[in-house]
């Protein structure tokens, strides 16, 4: 049964309070949804660069980049990772992603290194990036710990970059901990368009910077406990 059905019978049934109960329901249902997309995506990623990692899979010696791994689970078929000498924030060359007409799924431009040097920073990346007619891109950043659990992550999935965009500086915040074995990084295009990427950095920031992580994002914590009788339905997890 639809949010529609439920405000019709709602309002039928019971009046005002059961519509703002069926709104509110349509809310959180939303926000689960987003949530669940959010979890599914930095799975995704976190599943696609452990497997490109652990697996050693070549890459197309034509958009070989050194030091940096293509992956994706459409990056062969529907994207090209290349080198661009002519679309440069300053002399020498950015990193560029394109995708094929139609194109599905998501492709990277990675990095992985070892996390000991960082371990006990607050870690921010920097860099800057450039698009062109894209649905979605963004960087991102992952923090490995023992036995490939990830410990952080953000992938500018509650603030992607689309369309059409001018050189911008964008960063990420993510807590190294002590545990961390693995530091992941780089920059993605999922669907159409073309990005561009350049100038990645990496800086200690103090505790006064908050973090970006986007994992475990979407959980909803109460400031108190609430609606303990079960009384309120407008207000329960208000």
């Amino acid at each position: 049964m639809n949010t529609e059905t439920l405000l019709g019978l709602g309002s039928a049934l019971f009046g005002g309070s059961a519509v703002a109960f069926v709104n509110h329901l349509g809310t959180r249902e939303k926000g689960k949804a987003e949530a669940d997309k959010l979890r599914a995506e930095a799975e995704q990623i976190r599943f696609q660069t452990s497997t490109h990692m652990s697996t050693g899979l070549s890459i197309d010696p034509k958009t070989e980049i050194p030091a940096w791994q293509v992956t994706g689970d459409r990056a062969f078929e529907d994207y090209e990772a290349l080198l661009d000498s002519e679309v440069t924030r300053h002399a020498g060359c950015s990193a560029r992603i394109d995708a094929m007409p139609r194109a599905r799924g998501f492709a990277t431009l990675m990095q992985s290194v070892d996390a000991t040097p960082f371990r006990g920073q607050r870690l921010r990346m920097t860099a800057w990036v450039r698009t062109e007619s894209v649905r979605k891109a963004a960087i991102w950043m992952r923090v490995d710990g023992p036995d490939g659990n990830m410990l952080a992550f953000d992938n500018m999935s509650n603030r992607p970059i689309k369309g059409t965009t001018g050189w911008c500086q964008y960063s990420i915040v993510l807590n190294v901990t002590s545990e961390s074995l693995m530091l992941a990084f780089g920059f993605m295009l999922s669907g159409r368009g073309r990005v561009w990427a350049d100038d990645f950095s990496f800086e200690e920031v103090g505790l006064e910077v908050p973090t970006t992580q986007t994992t475990p994002a979407g959980y909803e914590f109460l400031a108190t406990p609430q609606n303990l009788g079960f009384d309120d339905p407008v207000g329960l997890l208000s």
